[in-house]
């Protein structure tokens, strides 16, 4: 899977860049850019909260909305996978390192690579 960075341009980055370093526990959250629903979204991301471990023998929270672990999961995923868990969303806008940064949807082919800031 391909993570990639795009520049962003205008007003856009300034507000993403706030809203991160606003956020009173750095790795809590992303910000997602999407045109679905917000009520469609939710639902999509609720589905991947539980997730089965252990061969499917118990049940775990997935904490995919710490950053540090959003990131590392991302760059695991295979392109089937990926797809399923982007669903509807274009980007993700998070803080690695304490860096702004904006992770593209993959494309469904190619190796590996890390968010970047954003420029």
């Amino acid at each position: 899977m391909v993570i990639t960075v795009l520049p962003l341009d205008g007003a856009k980055p300034k507000a993403v860049r706030d809203l991160l370093h606003a956020a009173k526990y750095p790795h809590a959250g992303f910000i997602i850019e999407t045109e679905t629903a917000i009520d469609d979204l939710r639902r999509h991301y609720a589905s991947w909260l539980n997730v089965t471990i252990d061969e499917g023998t118990q049940m775990a929270l997935f904490r995919f909305y710490d950053t540090r672990i959003l990131l590392a999961f991302l760059g695991t995923l295979q392109a089937t996978d990926a797809a399923a868990f982007w669903g509807p969303s274009e980007r993700f806008y998070a803080l690695k390192s304490g860096v702004p940064s904006v992770i593209t949807r993959p494309a469904l082919s190619g190796p590996n690579s890390a968010a970047l800031p954003l420029e």
